[in-house]
């Protein structure tokens, strides 16, 4: 057996998808109302409440542990290495790739380009690029996908 599936072996399924369920209700009752669509679309752009709010229910479910919302990124990310990975399969349940998630793929940063703050015609030029560690052309093609995919639930 490989190290995944051997991972993958000793975690509770079941447990996993019903808590990702129920903190997909806590932060929208109509989530399971809506089109897949539309539920892909409220997992990819849900607001820092909701995300706070799912994190505080998986918590609950999976580690037994009850917080308030105002604690949640602390406990978060306080949570020993051992307890994470059932945390981030449920995660991955209640996600959707999100343009922080493409930051977390792909760790990417604007910086001064050469030309940047230099004087011209009664102004300053405002010279950024993205440096992504060698990874621009991916980061490009990820970010590419991720418009075009957004632009389609949108249609």
């Amino acid at each position: 057996m490989n190290d995944t599936a051997y991972k993958l072996a000793h975690i509770d399924k079941k447990l996993i998808k019903s808590a990702a369920r129920k903190a997909l209700i806590a932060a929208d009752p109509g989530y399971y109302a809506g089109s897949p669509e539309e539920q892909e679309r409220f997992r990819a752009t849900m607001d820092a409440n909701a995300d706070k709010k799912i994190r505080q229910v998986l918590l609950d479910c999976l580690l037994d542990v009850k917080c308030a919302g105002d604690d949640v990124d602390r406990i978060w990310d306080g949570v020993p290495l051992s307890k994470l990975n059932a945390l981030n399969w449920a995660r991955l349940l209640t996600s959707g790739i999100g343009a922080d998630y493409i930051n977390e793929l792909i760790p990417h940063d604007y910086v001064h380009g050469k030309e940047h703050g230099k004087r011209e015609a009664g102004g300053f030029l405002w010279d950024l690029k993205i440096d992504a560690a060698g990874r621009e052309t991916h980061l490009d093609e990820l970010k590419r996908r991720w418009y075009a995919y957004q632009h389609q639930l949108l249609k």
